[in-house]
């Protein structure tokens, strides 16, 4: 059976109602294409075969689909009432005896939520064959330089395509039609950009360590450099929906870290493989695939320490939204860390409640965690239903974890009316990467065992309800003295 813990009401209900809304559309559906299917025989051969396709495909799914978002409307509903009466008596508590969430049977369960949404991998399946394997202590000079070569192939084979598909560009546009040869003036087009995206990967200020050009892409790259002289590396794992061309955000940000540390951090920036978008991220599945993987880039950095002399540099994985749950999934598949960020985190591992959870982590592993006040992500903080989720704790609150601030912007006039602001709302969850913020420093303190800022709450306040009675609110935190972490 599920679990749902942690949420609050409000959202809890606003979640409820929108999933008995798609759940009556999808049931909306699904009676348009059941008369199509009873009519099927009045229009001959063709329009039975496709109803016979409806009854055994699309028919079962809809109604899988409309049957789970009643069954999720009904959880969310009742837990909400219950959370409300608990804090306030006069609220009225749920009638009924509490329903069940019905988990999918294994033969239905890319019927659930996510996956009807968008195809995934179902949730307990090992990493994709051919993923990034981070074994056998092979030294990262060797690792780039066969990462370098695979791109150098790959850019000559699309060099070699790009005149015939230039040709056939310029035939196309010849006839003057829009849509004449589009499909020819796009693979033009993409096979240009192509080979401009090989080209900057071979940039000679570039480390690769790993890189795979299918789909949405890998690349694992290396900023600075690990040597004696290193105190402290950082391994940071971007959030939901980054890809192999989008990941450049995250690598600029890992190069203000390095720079910001004169020399005594590297900064290792793991997209290791497909990261989910857009409703896909609900599920659990692109982490527990990837879990591995980091687990095993995470020894693989610390023999690479050893190797060059920097065996006692400290070692920081930061996960950032669907990133955090990456981390989380690494733990359970034994991932080296002295220090564990989970910044504005989904969660720190699906089924994960406390540390006890994760026996195959660090041994006294120090754990922070930071999120922006109102980021939209702390409504599912904590919050998972069945195999939907990632964890049952929220990051800022699991045992142990010591909770940071986001604070201001930094008082930069490029910023415009940000600049000195607290960070919070739906721009809080990216622009807590803003360099110079407080959210940075603090981000920064940790990958290098420097100074930070504990999150402080001031005291919980009571607001009137209209119909009598209070609920308690409290203010978001704010920036307490600062501390030295190590």
């Amino acid at each position: 059976m599920g679990q749902l813990r942690g949420g609050d009401p409000g959202a809890m209900e606003s979640l409820a109602t929108k999933a008995n809304h798609t759940s009556t559309t999808i049931g909306a559906i699904r009676a348009v294409l059941d008369r199509v299917r009873n009519d099927a025989p009045v229009f001959g051969d063709l329009a039975e075969k496709m109803a016979a396709e409806f009854e055994a495909q699309l028919l079962p799914r809809l109604r899988q689909a409309e049957g789970a978002l009643g069954n999720v409307g009904e959880v969310l509903t009742w837990n909400a009432q219950e959370q409300r009466h608990a804090s306030d008596s006069s609220a009225p508590s749920p009638s009924g005896a509490k329903p069940e969430y019905r988990t999918p049977s294994p033969e239905s369960a890319h019927f659930q939520l996510a996956k009807f949404a968008r195809p995934q991998v179902p949730v307990n399946v090992p990493a994709p064959a051919g993923g990034p394997t981070f074994t056998g202590g092979v030294p990262f000079a060797e690792r780039i330089a066969e990462t370098r070569k695979k791109i150098e192939d790959l850019l000559a084979a699309e060099r070699k395509r790009l005149p015939e598909l230039q040709r056939l560009d310029g035939k196309a546009q010849a006839t003057g039609d829009a849509l004449a040869g589009y499909g020819d003036r796009k693979a033009f087009s993409e096979s240009k950009a192509l080979v401009q995206h090989y080209e900057s990967l071979l940039r000679p200020d570039r480390q690769l360590l790993y890189y795979d050009h299918k789909g949405d892409g890998a690349l694992v790259e290396l900023h600075g450099k690990i040597d004696a002289g290193t105190k402290n590396v950082a391994v940071l794992v971007p959030g939901m929906g980054t890809d192999q061309y989008s990941v450049d955000s995250t690598n600029q940000s890992a190069k203000d870290f390095v720079a910001a540390a004169d020399g005594k951090l590297a900064v290792v920036v793991a997209l290791l493989g497909d990261h989910p978008d857009d409703l896909a991220a609900v599920s659990p599945a692109h982490a527990v695939a990837l879990g591995r993987p980091l687990a095993e880039l995470s020894h693989a950095v610390a023999a690479e320490a050893g190797q060059q002399g920097a065996d006692g540099a400290k070692l920081t994985v930061v996960g950032h939204s669907y990133g955090a749950s990456i981390v989380g999934e690494g733990e359970k598949n034994g991932l080296r860390a002295d220090r564990i960020l989970d910044w504005a985190g989904a969660g720190v591992g699906h089924d994960v409640e406390t540390p006890a959870d994760l026996p195959n982590s660090s041994p006294g592993v120090q754990r922070y965690s930071m999120t922006a006040p109102g980021d939209p992500i702390q409504r599912t903080q904590g919050l998972q239903v069945g195999g939907w989720g990632h964890g049952l704790t929220d990051p800022d609150k699991f045992g142990g974890t010591v909770e940071l601030c986001t604070g201001a912007y930094p008082n930069d006039p490029a910023l415009g009316s940000k600049a000195g602001q607290p960070i919070s709302g739906l721009s809080g969850h990216s622009d807590i990467w803003t360099k110079g913020s407080d959210s940075w420093q603090n981000a920064f303190g940790v990958m290098t065992g420097g100074e930070v800022k504990p999150a402080v709450y001031p005291p919980a306040v009571f607001i009137p309800r209209p119909e009598g009675g209070a609920y308690p609110y409290q203010p978001p935190p704010v920036c307490g003295p600062t501390i030295d972490i190590e």
